[in-house]
């Protein structure tokens, strides 16, 4: 039997060449498709346009409206570079109306037997086992629910400086690929959330991932928890810096990733702040 995550991210023929996504229940915000489930169905369907044995080394994406529960997500994909060493495609997400949801690029390499180097670290964090999981009832949405997380630093609602090292993995699931690996850069609650309170409701606008990993790297972690390192550097005219580093279990650096996140304070009204970025990926 598949697991939540596969069925949740499972693709289908749509007309045109395109394919088709359904916005699932158990991966959603208060306001539409988490931001994780748009990157992994993004990252299904640029790596199944890639030819075999190409890697995935980067992946950018904006987010441009929110995907309600229950739709369709339609995905066109297209080739911005085709080489031997190296492709670049492009995934554009739209709903059956038409209406925009995000855009996204990947460029994919084959692995080469080059020099390597590692100036950071893995930071020191207890075992997953010793560690409490959070409450996901604390929090909109179905998204926070469908993950295993335990804080090793930092603790929503605390008043700290916004960094946090969480063991993090999907419920209910055994492996570890490119698609899960895509979601994770997006799993990690809102910095706004470990920041002194008034706490805005928020939406991920734009993320770029970078990868480090070999798909067997990711084979080999399984359903074992990956330490997710998040912080943020600076809030300003209704937007904050999300910055984070995912580890495997052995200290393996998989992915860093940077995103920018929109925050709708409470004091300001729906119409103040009418746009549609409202719920794009919203927590």
């Amino acid at each position: 039997m598949d697991s939540v995550f596969e069925e949740a991210t499972r693709l289908r023929r749509a007309p045109g060449g395109r394919l088709q996504a359904d916005v699932h229940e158990a991966f959603l915000t208060g306001g539409g498709a988490f931001g994780g489930w748009i990157l992994a169905v993004a990252t299904r369907a640029l790596r199944g346009a890639a030819e075999a044995g190409m890697v995935p080394k980067t992946l950018n994406a904006e987010f441009l409206a929110a995907a309600p529960s229950g739709a369709s997500v339609i995905i066109a994909v297209s080739a911005l570079r085709t080489a031997a060493a190296s492709e670049c495609h492009r995934a554009r997400l739209h709903l059956a109306d038409g209406t925009p949801v995000a855009e996204a690029t990947m460029l994919l390499s084959r692995p080469r037997d080059d020099p390597s180097f590692t100036v950071r670290t893995m930071p020191c964090a207890p075992s997953p086992v010793e560690l409490q999981a959070l409450d996901r009832s604390l929090f909109p949405g179905t998204w926070v629910a469908s993950h295993d997380m335990r804080h090793a630093l930092g603790a929503p609602g605390a008043d700290g400086d916004g960094t946090s090292r969480v063991w993090t993995r999907l419920l209910g699931d055994d492996a570890m690929d490119f698609e899960r690996l895509a979601a994770l850069t997006d799993a990690s609650i809102a910095r706004s959330y470990y920041r002194p309170a008034p706490r805005p409701a928020i939406a991920t606008v734009s993320i770029s991932n970078h990868y480090h990993c070999t798909a067997e790297t990711l084979a080999a972690i399984g359903g074992q928890h990956v330490l997710i390192e998040a912080s943020t550097t600076i809030g300003t005219h209704g937007y904050f810096d999300q910055d984070s580093r995912i580890w495997a279990p052995d200290g393996t650096l998989l992915a860093t990733s940077r995103q920018l996140v929109r925050a709708r304070y409470p004091s300001r009204s729906r119409s103040e702040d009418a746009d549609p970025y409202s719920a794009a990926g919203a927590t």
